[in-house]
């Protein structure tokens, strides 16, 4: 009877000591390794199941390769911005460049257009500043609005980029081209820009340029002899420039409208950022991944600006 009772309480002991080690093991495997069960089902299952087609997409994707060479057919109408919906806008076509118009501050949302070699080269001749008749006379600056305002009658299309047609330069004249600029800036770094543009055409480069004005707020200082034609006051100005030859390439800067006297580079960006500030839609006829691509760059090294 006793050895009975010895045997029955050395197989309970056993089976007690058992469950204990088991549970022991239980405990140091969910504790010291919680990620170690999920880990172990996904190496089981990856050895069993079929590659999943968005793994196999981020194993094997390649960055993506662009052409950056645009056919002349790629060209055509590259200067000229989206339709702007946000704001007045008439178009006025002149033979030179295009002025988008903006009714509301008498001034342009933008001016655009295309620049190469070719147009550097004329005897064309500088000419009075004149109203344009292709304006609403109720939106129509005189050239006398600036007097004694204390701005420059600023060009954003420069009539040194139209020499090649008198026509084309007496244009750049018209006041829908024109912007209050502080006299400083418009004598200074704007007009070194506006050379060094004109330096990159004479070298080969085919150029679609597009300028304007910016407004930090929706009601700007305002300027002009009438009451009923006021001129609205940039705080700062903006110029993108796409080259299209060969290798495709872009670049933007913006300008205080004060004076202002840094290197050129200091007022180098991204077209993309340009974009943001403005809500112009710069370059879109482009191939959507060669647009985003030259947009976000901002290489002044590669334009020679150091």
């Amino acid at each position: 009877m006793n050895r009975l009772i010895f045997i029955i309480f050395s197989i309970l002991i056993t089976l007690t000591a058992c469950k204990r080690d088991k549970d022991d093991k239980l405990q140091t495997f969910r504790y010291t390794n919680p990620k170690a069960e999920n880990t172990t089902v996904k190496e089981n299952t990856a050895v069993n199941e079929p590659l999943r087609l968005n793994d196999r997409d981020n194993t094997t994707k390649k960055p993506v390769r662009v052409n950056r060479n645009l056919e002349e057919n790629d060209r055509r109408g590259l200067e000229l911005p989206a339709k702007l919906k946000d704001r007045s806008e008439n178009m006025l076509k002149r033979r030179g460049f295009t002025v988008s118009y903006n009714n509301k501050y008498n001034c342009p949302n933008y001016v655009a257009w295309h620049l190469y070699s070719s147009r550097l080269k004329g005897n064309s001749h500088r000419t009075k500043f004149e109203e344009d008749p292709q304006v609403a006379k109720g939106h129509r600056v005189q050239w006398y609005d600036y007097d004694g305002s204390g701005y420059d009658r600023g060009h954003m299309c420069p009539a040194g980029d139209n020499k090649w047609n008198q026509d084309a330069t007496d244009e750049t004249f018209l006041m829908s081209n024109i912007c209050p600029q502080v006299h400083n800036l418009n004598e200074g770094v704007w007009n070194d820009l506006e050379q060094k543009c004109r330096s990159w055409a004479w070298k080969g480069k085919d150029l679609y340029i597009v300028c304007g004005p910016i407004y930090d707020t929706k009601n700007p200082k305002t300027i002009g002899k009438s009451q009923k034609v006021r001129i609205a006051v940039p705080d700062r100005f903006f110029k993108v420039v796409l080259s299209a030859s060969d290798y495709t390439t872009a670049i933007g800067f913006i300008y205080p409208n004060r004076n202002t006297n840094l290197p050129m580079r200091d007022y180098c960006v991204s077209v993309d950022s340009i974009e943001t500030i403005t809500g112009i839609d710069f370059y879109h006829v482009l191939d959507d991944d060669l647009e985003d691509l030259i947009e976000a760059e901002c290489s002044p090294g590669k334009w020679g600006i150091q």
